[in-house]
């Protein structure tokens, strides 16, 4: 492999190997669904 290649493969196994965040809220329209003001905040 070419040294591009090899830190491109080492780069996507980083990008795998993160450990994702799960929030309160999952999704915008559960957002919107539970409080419609902050449709106001997001068209600023």
């Amino acid at each position: 492999m070419t040294l591009l290649e090899t830190a491109c493969l080492d780069f996507c196994i980083k990008l795998l190997n993160q450990k994702t965040k799960v929030y309160k809220y999952k999704s915008l329209l559960k957002i919107l669904w539970l409080n419609p003001q902050y449709w106001d905040i997001i068209q600023i």
